[in-house]
């Protein structure tokens, strides 16, 4: 058939399925709008498909007002397809064009808040998407998918929303703009965790930076994992503990991974607030991170300052009879002060904090204290500090009436801790 045959055709299958339309047959009016479809030459497409596009979401719309879910549910299916098909037509020409007409669909989207349309309008986002995506239009993709994303994240309808966020940031990623998919998908990742999908949140900020598949960026990472530490210390701040720790584990992850100094200073900060909240191991599990780090960044200073600091908390802690606790941070920071080549100091403070957990309900911590302030004092030949923590000991053990203990610390120089 040549055009003009074609087009005649078509116009004839349109005006049927226009009559049978306004007669409520809608089955045989959709399959004569499909061979009108069918049949459209290629060179009348972008004339032709916008009426079809038109009476369908027309009919979509009458049908919804009627109550005729099942009918509004083929009629935007095809009135999507058509729009597909339409916007195809006009992306040959100009793709502003075409994106105009996929802005229009998307007005009719908001204007259509059924949730049994909802699968196909997903269906139609995605295709829309696609179509500029095969021209190469990414950044358009990206916007019109975020859009579309948006729009079903307002109705609280993530299973909707995320395929077109993931999408559309991978468009992003093709377009050349990986900040702004980490934007989407952080900010996807703090509406998650808002909402209590932990998993997803996590999930979405990994997605954004070290899940990406993209080169590794310092300041994309960093500018991500600071969002992250804002979310997590709002849950903390709820007393959501958990999902508060997980999330600065994930911001300190996606730190490190570009800048070691930075993610030491993130650990330092987060033991303070978690050490606030009485979260005491994860505390110290975040003061080790952050002397580690720092360590291992060639800051011996700052990682010396840290260890000073986690001794200064565990001090405060035996003063509130958290003696157990307190403990912890004493020895974490005595063993970072040794690791940093500061013997003396790390001898010197397991001494007279020895003599103090001597006098607490668990003693024991004392003395394997004072053992090992009398190992690093053998290590750096400091015979008169060895003499000092002995004392201590002959004193302590005299009071509990162990005599041979007494003689045992005049006798020997222990290898190993007392316990």
């Amino acid at each position: 058939m040549c055009i003009r045959d074609r087009e005649y055709a078509a116009d004839v299958y349109f005006n049927l399925a226009e009559e049978l339309l306004s007669e409520n047959h809608f089955d045989i009016a959709l399959e004569q709008l499909e061979h009108a479809a069918q049949i459209i030459p290629e060179e009348l497409q972008e004339e032709k498909f916008e009426p079809l596009v038109k009476i369908t979401t027309e009919y979509t719309e009458l049908c919804l007002k009627t109550g005729d879910i099942i009918n509004a549910q083929e009629l935007w299916k095809a009135a999507c397809k058509f729009n597909e098909l339409w916007v195809q037509s006009l992306i040959r020409r100009e793709s502003k064009l075409a994106v105009e007409a996929i802005e229009e669909h998307l007005k009719v989207v908001r204007k259509f808040s059924v949730d049994a349309l909802n699968a196909i309008t997903l269906s139609s986002a995605m295709g829309s998407g696609r179509v500029l995506s095969e021209a190469k239009e990414h950044e358009r993709a990206a916007k019109i998918l975020v859009g579309f994303a948006t729009d079903f994240l307002r109705k609280n309808l993530t299973e909707f929303a995320d395929p077109l966020f993931e999408e559309g940031a991978k468009e992003f990623k093709a377009a050349k703009q990986p900040e702004e998919a980490a934007r989407v998908l952080s900010a996807l990742a703090k509406y998650h965790s808002d909402k209590e999908n932990y998993e997803k949140s996590f999930n979405y900020y990994l997605l954004a930076t070290l899940n990406s598949g993209e080169a590794q960026s310092e300041a994309l990472f960093i500018s991500v994992a600071d969002q992250c530490l804002e979310t997590a210390t709002v849950r903390l701040n709820e007393d959501k503990v958990a999902p508060a720790v997980r999330t600065f584990e994930i911001a300190v992850q996606i730190t490190v991974a570009v800048n070691k100094l930075v993610a030491a200073k993130q650990a330092n900060d987060i033991s303070k607030k978690l050490l606030a909240k009485n979260q005491f191991d994860t505390a110290l599990d975040f003061c080790q991170q952050a002397i580690d780090f720092f360590f291992e960044s060639s800051s011996i200073s700052d990682a010396a300052r840290v260890a000073i600091e986690t001794i200064a908390l565990g001090q405060g802690l035996f003063q509130k009879h958290q003696v157990l606790q307190s403990s912890n941070f004493i020895n974490l920071g005595v063993e970072a002060l040794y690791k940093l080549a500061q013997k003396p100091q790390a001898g010197q403070i397991a001494r007279v904090e020895g003599e103090k957990f001597l006098e607490s309900e668990i003693p024991s911590i004392g003395l394997n204290l004072l053992s090992r302030a009398i190992e690093i004092f053998g290590e750096i030949g400091d015979q008169n500090s060895i003499a000092e923590a002995y004392k201590t000991l002959g004193s302590y053990f005299i009071t509990k009436k162990n005599f041979e203990a007494v003689s045992y610390t005049h006798l020997t120089l222990p290898t190993k801790r007392i316990v």
